[in-house]
This record gives structure tokens, C-alpha cells and sequence, in this order.
């Protein structure tokens, strides 16, 4: 069984100022200089008596036993000696927060690595920002000077936590060339009170959920410990969907969770409330789970567990996982069903996000119309929220869909948008998975296959239970040549999206067909409800697997669907980075007469 250690820490989050930026402009240059700059920290880390938790290659995640020694560490870090004149001198933002902290075999879960991450955007390129339980252990100390920055409405935690922003106190300047990052407290102040002001703009007005503590059934400690970490990590799993927004645990753990009405949801003002309880009756674990609209009432979703608790740290990890991506898609299913109905003349920016989702951009038929509407909505929430990613990622993607069907006058101009809007995207909010998902599809379809699973990684390591990134993971592993890789990540998505997409079906179909198994390819496209959007796919498959009259007929289908449609420059598109991929789907649809 793998051990637990929980403990009151303070986390200390850093994360690099610009570094997409910098990666598009020469990215050797930026990794040489991130390289330098999280070694140094990480030496400076050490030197504090702290412990470094890794990243997310532009980030730092450490821990302190001591508050005092966090916030000392946070500062060196920002006083730090410039970089070599061959390497940018990249700046931090850091936020640090004391909570309680659950590691098992190193990796660290609770939501206090959350409120820290939350914390390091409000900080201005060079500065720290602390909750108010780093104020309470420090106040009274001449050696540090805080700002209180009100309670702004941070996503994920809540709305009443306070922010401080820490003054320097030696109002230390970094002198240098032009490019060299300068810290002092004037430059410090103006920030924070500039970043104040933008938290008081309206932002998208997203789906919110409140997660009930989880019910243990029974006295004994082991289902009340269990149901305990399970609430914590749920809250923390649906917080890595960035277009949810998730009330922190504090306020989560003050709902009574014996109620299964959703009425109590009423006092944090949620739109949907989620629900539970375990037992264990001598090894076995059985749980529930549910999500409640909350003005409603009506039960939204639900799903029942029966699991051997061999590994018990195993079990909650797996139906977290679960329980995390059904209620997120179950959610986006509803918000999406909700925004036909919503007047397209008055909608605030997630609502047009929404509705750029809802418009199939890829139908072969009416996909331009729908591209053309798309991009848009995406405009539109653009013009609202500058900064929105979800926003810039679908103006991406609507770039890059008319760059892959010729739907543009200049093709390469849709791609070099495409490009454009997906690093946007990301620089917009670094930890949206999303975004990073929108850049690596961009990147896929430039034959960056690299740096496209490059991306997709980045992404899930940022949220690993979000299903489309995972089926969008292995749509890329498949055009990468290993689409024996690709199989069991599509499964892997079909079982934790209850919708079942056709989409997934269809990418898995074309993974078999790679490998040669045509007849499993086939079989899979029959499971859609849709089959047409695999149509080239099951041609060819048919023809290839020597069931010809078969596979005239649903070449038949393809060309009244698409007229004028050809195998050679279909086969330019798709992005195989091994051309006997691009020759075997080639082949088979040559064969049915394109």
C-alpha cells in the first residue's frame, strides 16, 4: 500500500513571465534560458531548507516547514543575480499559501498546491503574492511589509480569501541592458494595483459546482479518512477544467452533506452541486456518486462502484478519474443544450464560446457556413474578454479547419493564424490544457509532430482527466506512426466520456486501419450513430479488406457527400508523419475510384 504523509506546509509556486513568448521567438534560446534560471532557483530552494517538487518546465512547485523561510526563499528568488548576456533574463511570478497537505510517494494532492498556483498570476513580473494565512503567521515582523489587495474572486478557491502582495524591502533594482528585468517597490505597487483593478472586470460567466463532502457510511475511520481525501481530490481534479468554475474546499466543507437536495447550494451560488458517499464493508469498497442541477434538482448524472481495496489509494485515484470526466462532460453536455436556447443577440462571452462550439465546423457539406459563424462567436467573446483563451483557442482551431478543407482564399494565411491565435491562447492562461490542446492540434496539421505530442503532454499533465484531450492525444500518437499507442487511449476515453462521440470511434477505426486490421476498423465505424464523418476511412478499409461491392457502395455515399472529392490531395492533408500511412489510405480509396 503506498504511504501518506499529511502536514501543514507552505507552498511556494513560481512560474516563468512570458515563456511562450520567448519559445516563439527562438526556442532554443528560451530553453537554454529556462534551464539556467530553474536551476538557480532550485539551488536557491535547497539553500532555504525547502524541498523542490518539480514543474511543468516553466515552473516551480516547492515546500517549506517554515512560512518565514517560504517567503525569505520567495524573495531571493526575485533578487537573484541576472542571466548570462547569452541568455534571456526571464522573471517569476510566485504565490505561496499555508495549508494542509496530503504527499503519497512524492507527488502532492489537497487544494493547497491549487490556492498557491492561484495566487502566482495576481503577482506582477517580479513579485510575490501570499494569502492571508502567510499574513497571519508574519504580521507584526519588520522584516516583511505587506499590501492587503482585497478579496478578488479567484477561480477554484472561492470568493473570500484575501491577497497581500509582499513590498521588497531592500527596493532592489537589477540593472542591465535594455532587456534586463528590473524589480523595485514602486514598480511592484503600481502592478498589484493594476492587476487589482482588472479582477474587478466582469469576467466570462462560466458554469460554477460546488462538490458536497463525500458521505462515509458506518463509524470506522478508514471510509471517513477515504471519504475525506476523496472529496479534497475531487475538488481539486475539477478544478483543472478551466471552464469550471469550482468552489474552493473551505466553503465545500461548510455544506451539510447529509442533505441530497441541492437547496444548500443556494449559499455559494452554484449551478450544480456534486454528491456522494462510501462504505466499506470488510474489502470491499462500494460508492456513489452524483451531480445534481442545482436549481433543478434534477439528478443530472450518476454512477455506482464496487471496487477490491488491494491498493486503496489506487481505487480513489481510479474513480476520481472517472467521476471528474463524466461530470465535466455531463456538465458541458447541459451548458451546451442551454445555449440554443439563450438569444444569440445578447450573450456575454462564455455564452459565445458556447455557441461557436455548437457549430460543426468540420461537415464536409455545411462546414464553411459553419466556420464562417464560428469564428464569429469566437470574435465576438474576444471583443468582450481579450484575454479569454477558451476564446482564442476556437479562433485557432477555425483558422486551421479552413486551412485544412481550402475554405480561405489564402491557405497559408489561415495557417499562419491558426499559429498565432493557439500561442495567444496559451499565453493568455498558461495552465488552461485546452489551449495547449489547440496548439498542438495547430502544430499537428503543420507536420510539427513532435512538438504537437509535446503539447498534448504539457496538456494533460495539466488536466489528465480531460477526455478530448486524451482522444485528441491519441489522434496524434496515430499520425505519429504508432497507433498501436492510440488504441487503448481511445478506449481509455469511450470509458470515461458516457456520451461516446462518434469522433472517438471514428479516430480509433482509422488507428486500427493503420495497423492493417481492417476488419476491426469496420466493426468500429458500425458502433457510430453517424458513420458518414468515417466514411473515407470505411471505404477504404472495405476495399482493402476484399469486400469490393460493399465498398463501392459507401463510395457512393462519399461522393454524394462530397462531390469532386480526391484520394491524392486528401491524402496531402491528412498529417501521417510515415507516408506508407498516407499510401495505404490512398490506396484503398484510389480503389473505390477517387
Amino acid at each position: 500500500m503506498a504511504t501518506m504523509k499529511r502536514s501543514l506546509t507552505a507552498i511556494l509556486f513560481a512560474d516563468a513571465v512570458g515563456y511562450s513568448r520567448h519559445m516563439r521567438e527562438s526556442e532554443q534560446l528560451a530553453v537554454r534560458s529556462i534551464v539556467f534560471h530553474i536551476s538557480a532557483i532550485k539551488h536557491l530552494i535547497d539553500n532555504a531548507g525547502g524541498t523542490y517538487h518539480g514543474g511543468s518546465g516553466d515552473s516551480v512547485l516547492a515546500t517549506f516547514n517554515s512560512v518565514r523561510d517560504a517567503v525569505r526563499c520567495a524573495r531571493t528568488i526575485q533578487a537573484r543575480e541576472p542571466a548570462p548576456d547569452d541568455l534571456l533574463d526571464i522573471q517569476f511570478r510566485i504565490g505561496i499559501h499555508i495549508g494542509d497537505m496530503v504527499e503519497v510517494e512524492g507527488e502532492l494532492h489537497g487544494d493547497s498546491v491549487n490556492i498557491a498556483a492561484r495566487l502566482e498570476p495576481i503577482a506582477p513580473p517580479g513579485g510575490i503574492c501570499v494569502s492571508r494565512s502567510v499574513y497571519d503567521a508574519l504580521r507584526g515582523e519588520a522584516e516583511f511589509t505587506f499590501i492587503s489587495l482585497g478579496r478578488p474572486n479567484l477561480k477554484y478557491v472561492g470568493e473570500d480569501l484575501e491577497v497581500f502582495a509582499i513590498e521588497d524591502a531592500d527596493t532592489t533594482t537589477r540593472s542591465g541592458d535594455a532587456g534586463t528585468a528590473k524589480l523595485s517597490k514602486a514598480v511592484s505597487l503600481r502592478s498589484s494595483r493594476y492587476a487589482r483593478a482588472q479582477w474587478l472586470q466582469p469576467g466570462p460567466q462560466q458554469p460554477s459546482i460546488l462538490v458536497r463532502p463525500f458521505a462515509a457510511l458506518g463509524d470506522d475511520t478508514q471510509t471517513k479518512f477515504f471519504a475525506i481525501g476523496f472529496t479534497t481530490d475531487l475538488i481539486s481534479r475539477l478544478a483543472r477544467y478551466r471552464h469550471l468554475d469550482v468552489i474552493g474546499r473551505a466553503s465545500s466543507f461548510d455544506v451539510d452533506a447529509s442533505a441530497l437536495d441541492a437547496s444548500a447550494a443556494a449559499r455559494v451560488d452554484v449551478r450544480y452541486v456534486a454528491s456522494g458517499q462510501f462504505q466499506i464493508i470488510g474489502t470491499k469498497l462500494q460508492a456513489t456518486a452524483v451531480l445534481v442541477d442545482a436549481q433543478t434538482e434534477v439528478v443530472l448524472w450518476s454512477e455506482s462502484f464496487r471496487r477490491d481495496l488491494d491498493d486503496i489509494f489506487a481505487v480513489q485515484a481510479e474513480i476520481v478519474e472517472i467521476v471528474a470526466a463524466a461530470m465535466a462532460v455531463e456538465i458541458d453536455r447541459v451548458e451546451l443544450e442551454a445555449a440554443r436556447a439563450r438569444d444569440p443577440d445578447n450573450l456575454d462571452a462564455y455564452s459565445l464560446v458556447i455557441h461557436g462550439r455548437l457549430e460543426n465546423m468540420e461537415d464536409g457539406a455545411t462546414g464553411r457556413t459553419a466556420t464562417d459563424r464560428a469564428m464569429r462567436f469566437f470574435t465576438n467573446a474576444v471583443e468582450l474578454a481579450p484575454s479569454y483563451s477558451s476564446a482564442l483557442a476556437g479562433i485557432a482551431r477555425a483558422h486551421s479547419v479552413r486551412w485544412r478543407f481550402g475554405w480561405s482564399d489564402d491557405r497559408n494565411k489561415s495557417m499562419e493564424n491558426a499559429v498565432q491565435y493557439a500561442l495567444r491562447a496559451v499565453d493568455a492562461d498558461q495552465r488552461d490544457a485546452i489551449a495547449h490542446a489547440g496548439l498542438a492540434f495547430v502544430r499537428l496539421y503543420r507536420r510539427e509532430h513532435d512538438r504537437s505530442l509535446a503539447a498534448y503532454e504539457q496538456a494533460l499533465r495539466l488536466n489528465p482527466s480531460d477526455v478530448e484531450i486524451i482522444a485528441s492525444y491519441a489522434d496524434a500518437l496515430k499520425h505519429y506512426g504508432e497507433p498501436e499507442r492510440a488504441v487503448p487511449l481511445f478506449e481509455k476515453a469511450l470509458r470515461l466520456n458516457p456520451l461516446r462521440p462518434d469522433l472517438y470511434l471514428s479516430d480509433m477505426a482509422h488507428a486500427y486501419f493503420l495497423q492493417g486490421d481492417y476488419e476491426t476498423a469496420i466493426r468500429t465505424i458500425h458502433q457510430m450513430r453517424q458513420p458518414l464523418t468515417a466514411q473515407r476511412v470505411l471505404t477504404a478499409s472495405l476495399m482493402l479488406a476484399g469486400r469490393e461491392h460493399e465498398g463501392r457502395r459507401e463510395a457512393e455515399i462519399l461522393r454524394r457527400h462530397l462531390p469532386g472529392f480526391s484520394a491524392a490531395e486528401w491524402c496531402k492533408i491528412v498529417p501521417d508523419r510515415l507516408p506508407e500511412h498516407s499510401a495505404m489510405l490512398q490506396e484503398g480509396l484510389e480503389r473505390a475510384g477517387f
